[in-house]
């Protein structure tokens, strides 16, 4: 089982994921407050998730897919980012991936730090951390007398 997050869909868009999707659940779009006349929308997948994520990036929308182990973030402008995650839900790396990271960075923390980041997907992160915000419901504050 997978979980979609749909970040920010046109109208046209909305439909292309529907017709994607159409059998595999009921789409409840609502508003995304941070790009006006655009959607969102969170479900839970029954197809398998790098299937999904590879159509889903197709259309162009961005995106992200949490499933068993993994996680897939999609940007128009940054590409697909496949991650692998543990039951914490954090970036497993390997140590392999480590060491060649290290002897890539030629002993510059910096270095090291700057492509540790672009592992952990944190450019990803950033861009599509403000279309993650949920819709904001203010209540009327209730005047002092």
């Amino acid at each position: 089982m997978a979980r979609l997050w749909v970040l920010c869909a046109s109208k046209a868009q909305r439909r292309e994921v529907d017709s994607l999707f159409a059998t595999s659940f009921a789409a409840l779009w609502r508003p995304q407050p941070h790009q006006p006349n655009t959607f969102q929308l969170v479900v839970d997948l029954s197809s398998d998730a790098s299937e999904s994520a590879s159509a889903l990036s197709r259309i162009g929308i961005p995106f992200e897919i949490e499933a068993l182990g993994e996680r897939f973030l999609y940007h128009p402008g940054l590409g697909i980012k496949r991650q692998e995650l543990d039951e914490a839900g954090e970036v497993v790396f390997r140590a392999g991936f480590i060491r060649q990271q290290l002897y890539e960075s030629n002993g510059s923390a910096a270095e090291f730090e700057r492509r540790l980041r672009v592992a952990e997907g944190q450019a990803w992160l950033d861009v599509l951390e403000p279309y993650r915000l949920a819709l904001l419901r203010y209540d009327a504050m209730p005047r002092a007398v």
